[in-house]
């Protein structure tokens, strides 16, 4: 059993994971809880690329930053989560001969890291309700 040393999300899923891999599992996903638009769809978007590839990660909306990650298991990469964790990740993958499957959807892009993050959603959740069905 592995202790939450407060430490961040990376030490998190590596205690996480500690628990996993003797039970055998063949894939982790990982995908925050701040994806506010995330359906079912997406995750099934992620899953099956990262099935297909062994590796996927999706983008957030700049494109900086991971908002999914699927990884193969044993784990293929070392977890990179933090400022500029989507191209870290990548790099990542490359230099363990892991080409990442890249999904872009906005379920999977549109997270919540800061006040302007819910500026553009509630932005967005405006727009949406001005519309005619």
């Amino acid at each position: 059993m592995c202790i939450d040393r407060a430490a961040g999300l990376n030490e998190a899923l590596l205690c996480a994971l500690s628990q996993l891999e003797p039970l055998r599992h063949d894939a982790l996903v990982v995908v925050p809880a701040d994806l506010p638009l995330l359906e079912a769809d997406d995750l099934d978007a992620i899953i099956r690329a990262g099935q297909a590839t062994g590796f996927a990660i999706a983008p957030d909306r700049t494109g900086a930053g991971t908002n999914a990650l699927y990884l193969r298991l044993p784990r293929t990469i070392e977890f990179r989560f933090g400022p500029g964790s989507f191209a870290r990740h990548v790099a990542a993958g490359r230099l363990r001969g892991h080409e990442p499957a890249v999904v872009r959807r906005p379920g999977l892009s549109s997270d919540i890291d800061t006040p302007a993050d819910l500026a553009l959603l509630q932005a967005g959740a405006a727009r949406d309700r001005g519309k005619v069905a």
